[in-house]
Formats: structure tokens, sequence, C-alpha cells
């Protein structure tokens, strides 16, 4: 798990993906298509901050999905190209 999405605040992020880029709710990860042309984000929230992570993968998605992680989650999907325009890290296994 190593690519992450900065949002000018550090809490409520999954509110500033909505309402700043688009970004919509998605019910069931498990379902996402990693092949379309969004890419699926997983906000953690922390306590003094949430941490807005890109699944890429089942792998990744399963990551972030872990049943003993007890943290509140929220599940988003936000187009690719996006996605990189806030952390460009990511092009390479968002494409590759």
């Amino acid at each position: 798990m190593g690519y992450y999405v900065e949002l000018p605040l550090p809490r409520e992020k999954a509110e500033q993906l909505v309402r700043l880029y688009g970004a919509e709710l998605v019910l069931s990860p498990e379902d996402f298509n990693f092949k379309g042309d969004d890419a699926l984000i997983c906000v953690v929230e922390n306590g003094l901050f949430d941490a807005a992570g890109i699944a890429y993968s089942p792998h990744e998605r399963d990551e972030f999905n872990d049943p003993e992680d007890t943290r509140e989650k929220v599940w988003l999907k936000l187009p690719k190209k996006v996605a990189i325009e806030l952390c460009p890290h990511a092009k390479d296994v968002l494409y590759g």
C-alpha cells in the first residue's frame, strides 16, 4: 500500500474527493473493474488525519479491506486521470 492522494485538508478526505474532484461512492469494492477508466480509492479514518489510498489492483484492494483492520473506511471511484494528477507516481500502476 504505497500510493496516496494528497488533499487540502487532513480530514474528511472522502468528502473532499467528492466535492472537489467528482468522486463517486463505491458500495461494493469487491466488484470494482480495475481495467476501466476509474481508480478505486480507499479513504481510511486514522483519527487526526484520513489516508486516501489508491487500491490499484485486487490484491491492493484486499490489503485495504483486511477484516482485522477495524478503522472506518469509505470506498470511492475517481477517474484515473484525476487520481494521477493528485498522485503522479501512481501512473504506472494505474495504466500498467
